[in-house]
């Protein structure tokens, strides 16, 4: 129950990393190499919100973050939940070998930063 919980919750990091490569290109990835700068920028203000809201903050997997930058680049050519095939969003995750529970994909257009995504 907790990797389900973990993966959930990395899932939802993957979402925001979709709203931030969107908005802008990519930053040079952060020394944990996971994560580009703008990508940890979203994660923070994730964390923050949650914490205000007494919530365990979240963190992120490669794979997931891979995901997100699949997502990210297919929104740019068409702004939808469905992917460029036709298929849902979330067969993003199962191409990527990734089985899940639950999932939410939330997609942003015309923001300058992080905090304007937030």
């Amino acid at each position: 129950m907790k990797r389900k919980m973990q993966l959930f919750l990395s899932i939802l990091v993957c979402v925001c990393t979709c709203f931030t490569l969107y908005c802008g290109t990519a930053q040079a990835a952060s020394p944990v190499g996971i994560c580009t700068a703008q990508e940890w920028d979203v994660l923070k203000l994730v964390n923050k919100e949650r914490m205000k809201q007494g919530l365990q903050p979240l963190s992120t997997f490669q794979t997931i973050q891979r995901v997100g930058r699949v997502r990210a680049k297919e929104t740019i050519h068409l702004f939808s939940h469905n992917r460029p095939d036709g298929s849902s969003c979330y067969t993003a995750l199962t191409d990527a070998g990734i089985s899940y529970y639950l999932t939410g994909e939330n997609i942003a257009a015309g923001h300058q930063n992080s905090k304007e995504v937030m």
